[in-house]
């Protein structure tokens, strides 16, 4: 597939699940909407930062010989911290943002 056509893609997906994610605050609370517009630029937020740290990591793996058994994959890295970190913080609306605003992120480095 096409860069632009990824890209397009991960926007599609990061649109799609914000609009969900608002909608899933709006039926939990009174005044969710407005408060998943605050939280919505600290969700892709987080996801920049953590595409960052994926992306160093990568780096500060490749330059290794012996102690690396196999280049890291960020998209696999991004799912397993995403699964097994941010699963139990945040709300299952909450981590779509975040694994779709990652992904978009990691296409962007």
């Amino acid at each position: 597939m096409p860069y632009f056509d990824k890209r397009a893609a991960a926007l599609g997906a990061v649109d799609a699940s914000m609009a969900e994610f608002k909608t899933d605050c709006a039926a939990r609370f009174q005044s969710g909407s407005m408060l998943a517009d605050l939280d919505a630029p600290r969700l892709t937020a987080l996801a920049e930062r953590l595409a960052l740290n994926i992306s160093d990591w990568e780096q500060a793996t490749g330059s290794m010989d012996l102690a690396r058994r196999d280049s890291l994959n960020a998209s696999q890295a991004a799912r397993l911290v995403i699964e097994s970190v941010f699963d139990i913080a945040l709300t299952p609306s909450a981590v779509r943002v975040l694994d779709a605003a990652v992904n978009l992120a990691l296409q962007s480095r």
